[in-house]
């Protein structure tokens, strides 16, 4: 069964992207969605059985996603230091909500 697929995204400094998975089809194997490391932590800290978060994990799960949506943004370029604060940079990233985060930080610093 083929999922979406999507190019993957791929380190400058090594060459190899980030959360690749093969699937297998008559076709060959192509790679799967990227998921976003936000996502996946949020998937990580569900529990299983009444899918949702721990009360105790909240505030943890909070400052997880914000630090996963920066770390998504760095990565990718959009996101630079100047004075020791977080400044946008580079062209806004394709995925929409990332851009949304962008276009918050933006709006922030502009202020």
């Amino acid at each position: 069964m083929i999922i979406r697929t999507a190019r993957p995204r791929v380190h400058s400094c090594c060459g190899r992207g980030r959360g690749q998975a093969y699937l297998t089809s008559p076709a060959g194997p192509k790679y799967a969605e990227v998921v976003l490391i936000a996502e996946e932590l949020i998937l990580v800290a569900l529990d299983p059985v009444k899918g949702t978060v721990p009360l105790g994990a909240r505030t943890y799960l909070n400052a997880g996603l914000a630090g996963a949506l920066l770390a998504e943004l760095a990565i990718a370029g959009n996101l630079g230091i100047k004075d020791g604060r977080i400044v946008p940079a580079g062209a806004p990233p394709t995925d929409p909500f990332l851009a949304e985060v962008l276009a918050a930080i933006r709006s922030e610093t502009t202020a």
